[in-house]
């Protein structure tokens, strides 16, 4: 497509090309991480999906994590847990994330993950804001 849009020099050609660069920046921003618990949990996805864990354990509460085992557990241990489950899938072929509503250092988020094996997954999800100010999947 973009060979196309480059190749055709009329004024259609110049509105598929800005479409395009909007689009990218649109799809860049949403899936940084930002600061809004979507962007977060975004940005947690895209590590698991890469298979980043020590990206995607940034974005894992220590009370969160304690809460699956011992009284402090490393975030990278529901994170391999995690990935490992996602990977038994297929790994995550796709997902949409939507905020759901911020209540002070509360935040929830809808999503959907879609697998490779064809199956899906929904739900909503709770994050919490740290003392720094960034969002993590909550207790």
């Amino acid at each position: 497509m973009i060979a196309e849009v480059m190749t055709n020099r009329s004024g259609h050609g110049l509105e598929k090309l800005l479409a395009l660069a909007l689009a990218s920046i649109v799809v860049l921003t949403g899936c940084g991480g930002g600061n809004t618990p979507a962007g977060a949990y975004r940005h947690f996805l895209t590590s698991i999906q890469k298979g980043d864990l020590d990206e995607a354990a940034k974005f894992v509460s220590p009370n969160a994590a304690a809460k699956m085992g011992a009284a402090r557990m490393d975030p990278k241990i529901p994170v391999t847990i995690a990935y490992q489950a996602t990977k038994a899938k297929g790994g995550i072929k796709s997902f949409t994330v939507d905020d759901d509503g911020i209540q002070g250092n509360t935040g929830s988020v809808k999503f959907v993950i879609n697998f490779g094996d064809g199956t899906s997954d929904s739900g909503r999800q709770q994050l919490q804001k740290s003392a720094d100010g960034k969002w993590q999947i909550g207790d």
